[in-house]
């Protein structure tokens, strides 16, 4: 779309038109452009398109992977991290834009870590209750707070590191952040009431063929899909939320028919469009139906 590749996230804009990132720009190599943001309609009509280049970015690829919209601050938050990792190479940059128009305003970097790591890969971030904050995962097992986005000096800290080397994608429902934790094969909640003293309040740990990776949760909040995508066992989970505690439950009764273990796979099944074998679930969303 206008030389721009490779969609990955998709938002909706109050004026009902589509905000999505675009990995590339004019080609799909480790060398190419990167991409930027690009408006469109629900029909697919281009409107208009923000390059995401930044020439102060000299060391990693510009690669947008997600992005959050803040209206009320006429502000968009998108992250850098490649779908062709490793071979693109390592990101650990976040940028702010001027969500009327689509300029590009600031590149800033992830600082360092307490473990060295948690700063790559920036992932997924999330607009919290007070409408001008922003928290950003990285698949690197880091959580980083970003204030001022609206002002001249915006300031990004390290507010927390989660188990492992791999985290997946996370959810925010109220003050709760839930994180897959891919290489502890598990999916944890966090009390983020207090961003200085964020607190783990209850965990699920399946075996350890499951690298949870992707969460996606229904209307009310309360079940949760789960699965590891190509990562691990092609099995799907339902995991119940309490909203008011954080808890955490396993649904034992959600499996495969006659199976002695919950959750259900994805292979050695028949699909309605012909295909007879193995497949694995990724993205995943709950039908209003």
């Amino acid at each position: 779309m206008n030389g721009y590749m490779h969609p990955h996230t998709y938002t909706r804009l109050p004026n009902g038109h589509i905000l999505a990132t675009f990995q590339y720009h004019g080609g799909h190599e480790p060398k190419s452009d990167g991409g930027g943001l690009v408006e469109f309609t629900q029909k697919g009509k281009f409107i208009r398109a923000g390059s995401a280049m930044d020439p102060s970015v000299k060391d990693e690829p510009i690669r947008p992977y997600s992005v959050v919209n803040l209206p009320k601050l006429d502000r968009a938050v998108s992250t850098n991290t490649s779908m062709h990792f490793p071979t693109d190479g390592k990101t650990h940059t976040i940028q702010i834009w001027r969500l009327s128009g689509l300029k590009l305003l600031r590149t800033v970097a992830l600082p360092t870590g307490p473990g060295g790591t948690e700063q790559l890969l920036p992932g997924e971030p999330h607009l919290l209750s007070d409408g001008k904050t922003v928290l950003i995962h990285t698949f690197s097992c880091g959580l980083y707070a970003l204030n001022g986005i609206d002002g001249d000096n915006p300031q990004v800290r390290h507010a927390y590191s989660f188990d492992g080397k791999f985290c997946g994608v996370p959810l925010l429902i109220g003050h709760y952040w839930i994180q897959t934790l891919s290489t502890a094969h598990s999916v944890a909640a966090y009390d983020i009431s207090d961003l200085v003293h964020i607190r783990e309040v209850s965990r699920v740990t399946l075996n350890d063929k499951q690298s949870p990776h992707w969460i996606a949760a229904d209307l009310d909040g309360r079940r949760i899909l789960l699965n590891s995508g190509e990562y691990a066992d092609h099995r799907m989970y339902i995991v119940n939320f309490d909203p008011a505690t954080g808890a955490l439950q396993l649904d034992e009764k959600f499996r495969d028919p006659g199976s002695d273990q919950p959750g259900v796979s994805m292979d050695g099944k028949t699909w309605p469009h012909g295909f007879a074998g193995d497949a694995y679930g990724h993205g995943a969303v709950f039908s209003r139906e």
